[in-house]
Protein backbone atom coordinates (compact mmCIF):
# COMPACT_ATOMS: atom_id res chain seq x y z
CA UNK A 1 0.00 0.00 0.00
CA UNK A 2 2.49 2.19 0.85
CA UNK A 3 4.59 1.83 -2.29
CA UNK A 4 1.42 2.20 -4.23
CA UNK A 5 0.83 5.82 -2.61
CA UNK A 6 4.78 6.66 -3.13
CA UNK A 7 4.59 5.74 -6.94
CA UNK A 8 1.39 7.58 -7.26
CA UNK A 9 3.06 11.04 -6.28
CA UNK A 10 5.92 10.66 -8.38
CA UNK A 11 3.99 10.23 -11.12
CA UNK A 12 1.77 13.57 -10.00
CA UNK A 13 4.90 15.31 -9.49
CA UNK A 14 6.48 13.78 -12.65
CA UNK A 15 3.17 14.91 -14.73
CA UNK A 16 4.50 18.95 -13.77
CA UNK A 17 7.89 19.28 -14.10
CA UNK A 18 11.67 18.35 -13.31
CA UNK A 19 11.85 21.02 -11.20
CA UNK A 20 8.75 20.24 -8.97
CA UNK A 21 10.44 17.26 -8.32
CA UNK A 22 13.78 18.34 -7.54
CA UNK A 23 12.30 21.12 -5.33
CA UNK A 24 10.20 18.82 -3.25
CA UNK A 25 13.18 16.39 -2.83
CA UNK A 26 15.49 19.09 -1.74
CA UNK A 27 13.01 20.07 0.90
CA UNK A 28 12.11 16.87 2.23
CA UNK A 29 15.12 14.92 2.40
CA UNK A 30 16.52 16.56 5.51
CA UNK A 31 13.18 15.40 7.54
CA UNK A 32 14.35 11.47 7.38
CA UNK A 33 17.23 12.43 9.39
CA UNK A 34 14.77 14.26 11.78
CA UNK A 35 12.95 11.49 12.41
CA UNK A 36 15.64 9.43 13.93
CA UNK A 37 16.51 12.54 16.04
CA UNK A 38 12.88 12.65 17.39
CA UNK A 39 12.73 9.11 17.65
CA UNK A 40 15.61 9.62 19.89
CA UNK A 41 13.96 12.18 22.05
CA UNK A 42 11.20 10.28 22.68
CA UNK A 43 13.25 6.80 23.93
CA UNK A 44 15.28 9.19 26.41
CA UNK A 45 12.34 11.56 27.49
CA UNK A 46 10.93 7.73 28.47
CA UNK A 47 14.10 7.09 30.24
CA UNK A 48 14.01 10.42 31.87
CA UNK A 49 10.28 9.64 32.81
CA UNK A 50 11.51 6.78 34.68
CA UNK A 51 14.50 8.19 36.76
CA UNK A 52 12.25 10.60 38.08
CA UNK A 53 10.31 7.60 39.57
CA UNK A 54 13.08 6.67 41.06
CA UNK A 55 14.46 9.77 42.71
CA UNK A 56 10.63 10.23 43.95
CA UNK A 57 10.69 6.71 45.39
CA UNK A 58 13.92 7.63 47.34
CA UNK A 59 13.05 11.01 48.31
CA UNK A 60 9.85 9.68 49.68
CA UNK A 61 12.16 7.06 51.52
CA UNK A 62 14.25 10.12 52.93
CA UNK A 63 11.43 12.28 53.64
CA UNK A 64 10.09 9.35 55.83
CA UNK A 65 13.21 8.69 57.24
CA UNK A 66 13.76 12.29 58.24
CA UNK A 67 9.54 12.74 59.82
CA UNK A 68 9.62 9.25 62.14
CA UNK A 69 10.66 9.12 65.57
CA UNK A 70 13.36 7.14 67.26
CA UNK A 71 12.51 3.03 67.34
CA UNK A 72 11.73 1.51 71.07
CA UNK A 73 13.19 -1.36 70.49
CA UNK A 74 15.80 -3.23 68.78
CA UNK A 75 13.61 -5.56 66.91
CA UNK A 76 11.77 -2.33 65.76
CA UNK A 77 15.17 -0.92 64.44
CA UNK A 78 16.17 -4.21 62.53
CA UNK A 79 12.57 -4.24 60.95
CA UNK A 80 13.41 -0.61 59.90
CA UNK A 81 16.37 -0.88 58.67
CA UNK A 82 15.93 -3.95 56.30
CA UNK A 83 12.98 -2.05 54.99
CA UNK A 84 15.30 0.41 53.99
CA UNK A 85 18.03 -2.22 53.04
CA UNK A 86 14.75 -4.01 50.85
CA UNK A 87 13.93 -0.76 49.13
CA UNK A 88 17.59 0.09 48.30
CA UNK A 89 18.43 -2.97 46.28
CA UNK A 90 15.25 -2.81 44.45
CA UNK A 91 15.53 0.99 43.84
CA UNK A 92 19.62 -0.55 43.04
CA UNK A 93 18.84 -2.91 40.53
CA UNK A 94 16.13 -0.80 38.65
CA UNK A 95 18.64 1.79 38.28
CA UNK A 96 21.26 0.12 37.03
CA UNK A 97 18.55 -1.63 34.28
CA UNK A 98 17.76 2.06 33.44
CA UNK A 99 21.63 3.01 32.91
CA UNK A 100 22.19 -0.04 30.76
CA UNK A 101 19.68 0.97 28.57
CA UNK A 102 20.48 4.59 28.29
CA UNK A 103 23.87 3.37 27.16
CA UNK A 104 22.32 0.98 25.03
CA UNK A 105 20.31 3.54 23.39
CA UNK A 106 23.32 6.07 23.16
CA UNK A 107 25.70 3.46 21.15
CA UNK A 108 22.87 2.80 18.43
CA UNK A 109 21.44 6.55 18.14
CA UNK A 110 25.25 7.46 18.27
CA UNK A 111 26.22 7.53 14.38
CA UNK A 112 23.31 9.59 13.61
CA UNK A 113 24.09 12.19 16.92
CA UNK A 114 26.96 12.99 15.15
CA UNK A 115 25.81 13.42 11.68
CA UNK A 116 22.75 15.09 12.41
CA UNK A 117 25.05 17.72 14.95
CA UNK A 118 27.65 18.22 11.84
CA UNK A 119 24.34 18.92 9.59
CA UNK A 120 23.04 21.27 11.89
CA UNK A 121 26.60 23.06 12.26
CA UNK A 122 26.54 23.59 8.78
CA UNK A 123 23.31 24.64 8.11
CA UNK A 124 23.41 26.87 11.04
CA UNK A 125 27.03 28.49 9.59
CA UNK A 126 25.54 28.50 5.82
CA UNK A 127 21.61 30.16 6.28
CA UNK A 128 23.14 32.71 8.68
CA UNK A 129 25.65 34.01 6.07
CA UNK A 130 23.14 34.16 3.27
CA UNK A 131 20.86 36.37 5.68
CA UNK A 132 23.40 38.40 7.04
CA UNK A 133 24.46 39.68 3.22
CA UNK A 134 20.54 39.33 2.40
CA UNK A 135 19.28 41.73 4.66
CA UNK A 136 22.96 44.29 6.20
CA UNK A 137 24.58 44.05 3.08
CA UNK A 138 21.59 43.68 0.45
CA UNK A 139 23.11 41.29 -1.38
CA UNK A 140 21.49 38.27 -3.73
CA UNK A 141 18.81 40.19 -4.83
CA UNK A 142 17.61 37.67 -7.61
CA UNK A 143 16.69 35.30 -4.33
CA UNK A 144 13.32 35.54 -4.21
CA UNK A 145 11.09 36.15 -0.58
CA UNK A 146 9.68 32.80 -1.29
CA UNK A 147 13.08 31.55 -0.81
CA UNK A 148 14.26 33.54 2.02
CA UNK A 149 11.29 32.48 3.84
CA UNK A 150 12.83 28.71 3.27
CA UNK A 151 16.19 30.14 4.84
CA UNK A 152 14.63 31.63 7.52
CA UNK A 153 12.19 28.61 8.65
CA UNK A 154 15.99 26.23 8.35
CA UNK A 155 17.65 28.00 10.37
CA UNK A 156 14.98 28.04 13.13
CA UNK A 157 14.32 24.77 12.79
CA UNK A 158 17.56 23.27 13.28
CA UNK A 159 18.31 25.93 16.06
CA UNK A 160 15.15 24.72 17.72
CA UNK A 161 15.86 21.20 16.94
CA UNK A 162 19.46 21.45 18.49
CA UNK A 163 18.03 23.08 21.76
CA UNK A 164 15.47 20.44 21.99
CA UNK A 165 17.86 17.30 21.70
CA UNK A 166 20.62 18.88 24.13
CA UNK A 167 18.09 20.18 26.87
CA UNK A 168 16.68 16.49 26.48
CA UNK A 169 20.00 14.55 26.76
CA UNK A 170 20.97 17.47 29.71
CA UNK A 171 18.00 16.95 31.90
CA UNK A 172 17.91 12.84 31.88
CA UNK A 173 21.74 12.68 32.61
CA UNK A 174 20.90 15.08 35.46
CA UNK A 175 17.99 12.74 36.81
CA UNK A 176 20.11 9.47 36.74
CA UNK A 177 23.06 11.25 38.97
CA UNK A 178 20.31 12.60 41.37
CA UNK A 179 20.28 9.58 42.85
CA UNK A 180 23.45 9.65 44.44
CA UNK A 181 22.74 12.77 46.15
CA UNK A 182 19.31 11.33 47.39
CA UNK A 183 21.40 8.21 48.62
CA UNK A 184 23.91 10.23 50.99
CA UNK A 185 21.18 12.70 52.28
CA UNK A 186 19.44 8.83 53.49
CA UNK A 187 22.78 7.82 54.91
CA UNK A 188 23.16 10.87 56.46
CA UNK A 189 19.71 10.86 58.11
CA UNK A 190 19.79 7.06 59.30
CA UNK A 191 23.58 8.27 61.22
CA UNK A 192 21.61 10.93 63.08
CA UNK A 193 18.43 9.28 63.87
CA UNK A 194 20.47 6.04 65.23
CA UNK A 195 19.39 3.56 63.00
CA UNK A 196 22.03 0.69 62.32
CA UNK A 197 24.33 1.35 59.22
CA UNK A 198 23.95 -0.30 56.26
CA UNK A 199 27.03 0.61 54.54
CA UNK A 200 27.29 -2.16 52.44
CA UNK A 201 24.34 -1.47 50.15
CA UNK A 202 25.32 1.97 50.22
CA UNK A 203 28.63 1.41 49.26
CA UNK A 204 27.45 -1.34 46.40
CA UNK A 205 25.22 1.76 45.09
CA UNK A 206 27.21 4.08 45.39
CA UNK A 207 29.90 1.99 42.98
CA UNK A 208 27.11 1.51 40.75
CA UNK A 209 26.24 5.25 40.08
CA UNK A 210 30.14 5.66 39.81
CA UNK A 211 30.29 3.38 37.07
CA UNK A 212 27.09 4.27 35.30
CA UNK A 213 28.12 7.76 34.52
CA UNK A 214 24.91 8.17 32.57
CA UNK A 215 26.02 11.09 29.69
CA UNK A 216 25.05 11.09 25.77
CA UNK A 217 27.58 11.69 23.45
CA UNK A 218 28.16 11.72 19.94
CA UNK A 219 30.37 8.34 19.09
CA UNK A 220 32.44 9.54 22.07
CA UNK A 221 33.31 12.52 20.19
CA UNK A 222 31.61 15.31 22.78
CA UNK A 223 29.32 15.06 25.06
CA UNK A 224 25.57 15.88 24.28
CA UNK A 225 24.50 18.82 27.31
CA UNK A 226 24.30 22.67 27.25
CA UNK A 227 28.44 23.43 26.66
CA UNK A 228 27.25 22.06 23.31
CA UNK A 229 25.03 25.08 22.62
CA UNK A 230 27.93 26.96 23.69
CA UNK A 231 30.57 25.57 21.57
CA UNK A 232 28.29 25.35 18.25
CA UNK A 233 27.48 28.94 18.91
CA UNK A 234 30.73 30.52 19.25
CA UNK A 235 32.12 28.12 16.50
CA UNK A 236 29.52 29.72 13.92
CA UNK A 237 30.02 33.12 15.04
CA UNK A 238 33.64 32.84 14.93
CA UNK A 239 33.62 31.22 11.04
CA UNK A 240 30.80 33.72 10.27
CA UNK A 241 33.28 36.92 11.18
CA UNK A 242 35.71 35.38 9.06
CA UNK A 243 33.89 34.42 6.17
CA UNK A 244 32.19 38.04 6.36
CA UNK A 245 36.08 40.12 6.77
CA UNK A 246 36.68 37.87 3.98
CA UNK A 247 33.37 38.81 1.93
CA UNK A 248 34.17 42.69 2.63
CA UNK A 249 37.68 42.30 1.79
CA UNK A 250 37.08 41.13 -1.86
CA UNK A 251 34.14 44.13 -1.98
CA UNK A 252 36.63 46.68 -0.93
CA UNK A 253 39.40 45.38 -3.51
CA UNK A 254 36.71 44.98 -6.14
CA UNK A 255 35.30 48.37 -5.96
CA UNK A 256 38.64 49.95 -5.42
CA UNK A 257 39.46 48.34 -9.10
CA UNK A 258 37.03 49.61 -10.54
CA UNK A 259 37.84 53.03 -9.36
CA UNK A 260 41.33 52.57 -10.91
CA UNK A 261 39.88 51.68 -13.92
CA UNK A 262 36.95 54.14 -14.07
CA UNK A 263 39.80 56.87 -13.29
CA UNK A 264 42.32 55.43 -16.18
CA UNK A 265 40.13 55.34 -18.37
CA UNK A 266 39.06 58.90 -17.69
CA UNK A 267 42.40 60.12 -18.17
CA UNK A 268 43.32 58.56 -20.85
CA UNK A 269 44.44 60.66 -23.77
CA UNK A 270 42.08 60.67 -26.94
Amino acid sequence: MGGIIFVSCIDHLMNHNVVTLGLVIAHSAPLFSVFAELQFCGFALLLRKRFCWINMKMEDLVNKQSQRNRPVSKRSALAQKNIILTLLQKIGDKHHELCTITKQLNKAYAVQMLLFMIQAFLIIIIMSFYLIKMYLLNSFQEITPNEKIVYINTLTFQISLVFIIVLICSSTSKEARKAGILLHNLVSLNSVNGVESFDIEVACFSLQLLHHNVKFTACRLFVVDETLLYTIFGAATTYLVIVLQFEFGISTASNAANELKSAAQTIKPQ
